[in-house]
């Protein structure tokens, strides 16, 4: 996908530097961790040194539980994705101290659309003022001071 891989990503490195999400280390830019992207009905992957691949299996997830996020989404292919990715997140939770609800699942109304349009509509869920604010949620062992 032309688009992602110039247009887009580009805009995107420039949001985070100007978000300060950005740095340069012996001249290669990054940024710290990955980002998950869903355009016109496909997943890519964006890895912190701005590579771009698409997911092959139309799922994909990152963070530290994401091996076990991945292995749920495969065996729940059958079911609805909210199902799929509730039990996903519910199975990254059981096994991975640093997941824990609430989760909060967002879906965009619109069509999902595999062809690409002439120009492609931005929605963002979050702003990047709204990501990096974003406060963290403790674990339930943390709230009680155990």
């Amino acid at each position: 996908e032309s688009y992602m891989a110039t247009d887009f990503l580009n805009a995107l490195r420039k949001c985070f530097k100007d978000a300060g999400l950005a740095r340069k280390i012996s001249e290669e830019e990054s940024y710290y961790g990955s980002v998950l992207i869903g355009y016109r009905g496909r997943l890519f992957h964006l890895g912190s040194n701005y590579s771009m691949h698409e997911a092959h299996y139309g799922y994909d997830a990152i963070g530290n539980a994401s091996e076990i996020a991945k292995g749920a989404l495969y065996a729940t292919r059958s079911l609805p994705p909210r199902e799929r990715v509730t039990l996903a997140l519910e199975a990254a939770a059981e096994h991975v101290h640093y997941v824990r609800p609430p989760f909060t699942i967002e879906v965009l109304k619109g069509k999902a659309v595999r062809e690409p349009a002439t120009e492609p509509a931005a929605v963002p869920a979050l702003t990047l003022e709204e990501l990096k604010d974003m406060p963290t949620q403790p674990r339930a062992d943390e709230e009680d001071g155990a």
